[in-house]
Formats: structure tokens, sequence, C-alpha cells
């Protein structure tokens, strides 16, 4: 299929469509909260997909890895386009607010799911917050210095050894 819509085959394009859009909707939708606004990032990541199919590389990863990738960040940009950000963001941090609802669809993902957000619940607090908000809410680096009333060298690091804690745990 790969290949099929590498050389813009519109119907090899189209099943996969059929075979992704529910996951990446489910993406879109825990990002950006709202389902017109998930079809509209759905729509552009879509057209970013096949625009950009070229750009795809197997050695760096899945398929679907790099469509979620597409998708998650055409949704971070639409919050920030929308300044959704700073309206809707509270200051707590209930883990329960970003576990991914689990449909039919996502089966074969979920027990990796269930590992990561085990990984996630093993963070420090801190650690936890910053990824959670740069990953789920779309804040740079510079923008969790401010909220979170740390110095931009204190929240790269936060972020970066969490992301190393995640990856070890991962690996287990």
């Amino acid at each position: 299929m790969i290949e099929k819509i590498t050389r813009q085959d519109r119907d090899a394009f189209r099943e996969l469509y059929l075979q992704s859009s529910a996951k990446l909707f489910g993406v879109a939708m825990r990002i950006v909260k709202d389902a017109d606004k998930a079809s509209d990032v759905l729509q552009d990541a879509y057209l970013q997909i096949w625009r950009n199919f070229d750009r795809f590389d197997k050695k760096k990863g899945t398929l679907e890895g790099w469509m979620v990738g597409v998708v998650r960040f055409r949704a971070i940009d639409a919050l920030r386009r929308d300044r959704v950000l700073s309206e809707h963001v509270s200051d707590g941090y209930d883990l329960d607010n970003y576990r991914p609802a689990h449909s039919a669809n996502e089966n074969r993902s979920s027990e990796s799911a269930m590992a990561l957000w085990g990984c996630i619940d093993r963070l420090s607090d801190d650690q936890r917050m910053c990824i959670l908000d740069a990953h789920f809410q779309g804040y740079t680096h510079e923008e969790l210095s401010t909220r979170h009333k740390a110095p931009l060298g204190t929240i790269k690091s936060r972020i970066k050894r969490g992301l190393f804690a995640l990856k070890e745990c991962m690996d287990q």
C-alpha cells in the first residue's frame, strides 16, 4: 500500500483513510476536545499526508506513528491558532483527562498505551506535568517556564529526564 500511495494512487490512499481515520480522529479529539475542530484537523492532516507522503521514511518508524505525529502537530497548531490553550487549561493534573478512551479500532495498541500510562504515572510530578503540557497541550518550553514558574533550563531538564525515564520504563 505504501508504494502505491507514494505513486499517488488514490484508491490506496482511500483504503488507508478507511483503516486509520477512526484512530486519528481519536488522537485529534484528545487534543482539541471538540468534534468539529477534530474533523477540521483530520482533514488538514490527511491533505498534508497525501501531499507529503514521499517524506515518510520506513526506516524512521511506522506509517501509523508518522500519521499520528502529523495529526498531533496539526491539532496543536489548531489550538495555538484559536488561542484555546489559555482559556481551557486547568491547573489540575488529573491523568484521566489525558488518558485515551479505547475504541474497537485501537485494541492493537491498547496494551502499549496502558504500559505507557503506567510509566507516566511513575514520573515525578514535575516531569509528568511538563511532559503532559508539552505533548498534549502544545505548550512550548518558554510557555512552560512561565506556567510552572521555573527557569527554562529546569523545564528542559524535566522534560529530557522524564522522556528518558519513559523510554527506560517502556524498554523493560
